[in-house]
């Protein structure tokens, strides 16, 4: 909880110097289009887990920053590993702004690889921000034979997914790359189903969002029922000394390279409206994302759910979604290949 409230009041100054600087544009002052209006906040994926509670919980602030005060509704849209809600803001949302949506954090990566489930170019999305960056957690329960990556090179481990998008394409990239012996069991609904399964002993191993997993799964941690073996994220994380990153772990170094881009790729908690929407509207709808962030009332809330911000604006996320759908074409063609 300490660790949740330095990093809450460290973001809480730095962005509100930041918000301080940039003046609000004549055109977003001038633009009543919020006022008596209802945004719809899609997340991609059931209630109850990570998306979920960075979704409800940005949802409940996010108006008062909304010039008109509009009511903002979170709907959970689940499927297609996440990419339901993404094809849906593509191809099906109207283009006025009073959509918001989050996806699968891998959703930039699935569209680089080819999924033939996506039907959206993410660098046509508007990105509004991001909440937090992306540490995913790959773990055992305590039953299992498998306690270290080593281990699971060693023995076939069955491991929950959702069918598609992350939790099925990574433990088959780890495998093919990194010498991971994960047996992949799909038709989970989402992260609650495979807690669940895991828990009953249905599957060996599962994974999630560190962070959301610390909070809602503390007692597993603590207890030793949940034995972490690896992490997708750029660098090791600091509470996790001992457990690798992907990046770590390939059989060459062109598979390292292959696995950090996948670890790289991953978006975390970020929110984006339709291709398309007018950009007075798009720039409302960053702003008041910032603002959100830095608000004490939402720093308060995010406290006591302990949720980790690490915040990035719109413009900047809009940039990295493009860097990373710029991939060389050779990178992109050997991770490709992993798929297959």
């Amino acid at each position: 909880m300490n660790f949740t409230r330095i990093a809450a009041s460290a973001l809480a100054a730095s962005l509100l110097a930041a918000a301080l600087s940039v003046p609000v544009s004549g055109s977003a002052k001038a633009d009543g289009f919020y006022a008596g209006k209802t945004i719809k906040l899609y997340i991609g994926f059931g209630p109850g887990g990570g998306y979920d509670v960075y979704g409800r919980l940005l949802a409940r602030h996010l108006r008062k920053f909304i010039p008109g005060t509009p009511n903002v509704v979170p709907e959970n849209m689940p499927g297609v590993g996440g990419l339901r809600v993404a094809n849906y803001m593509a191809n099906a949302a109207a283009k006025d702004g009073l959509s918001i949506a989050m996806f699968s954090e891998g959703g930039a990566i699935e569209q680089l690889m080819g999924n033939k489930a996506v039907q959206f170019d993410a660098a046509k999305f508007l990105w509004i921000g991001r909440m937090t960056s992306s540490t995913t957690l790959y773990f055992t329960w305590h039953t299992s034979a498998t306690k270290t990556f080593e281990d699971l090179r060693r023995r076939k481990t069955t491991f929950g997914a959702t069918g598609a998008g992350n939790t099925d394409f990574l433990p088959k990239a780890m495998n093919k790359l990194a010498g991971a012996q994960f047996e992949v069991i799909s038709g989970y609904k989402g992260a609650n189903d495979i807690m669940l399964a895991v828990e009953r002993d249905e599957v060996e191993a599962g994974s999630g969002h560190y962070t959301t997993l610390r909070n809602t799964k503390r007692d597993w941690l603590r207890d030793g029922k949940m034995i972490p073996i690896v992490l997708v994220s750029p660098k090791r994380f600091p509470e996790l000394p001992n457990v690798p990153i992907i990046s770590e772990l390939g059989l060459t170094p062109e598979n390292n390279k292959v696995l950090s881009l996948f670890s790289e790729g991953q978006l975390g908690r970020s929110f984006f409206t339709a291709p398309d929407v007018p950009s007075e509207r798009v720039e409302i709808l960053r702003k008041a994302f910032m603002a959100t962030m830095q608000d004490p009332e939402f720093l308060k809330e995010a406290a006591q759910q302990r949720v980790v911000l690490e915040v990035m604006s719109g413009e900047e996320l809009q940039q990295v979604v493009g860097r990373v759908l710029a991939t060389p074409k050779d990178l992109v063609h050997k991770a490709a290949e992993v798929r297959n």
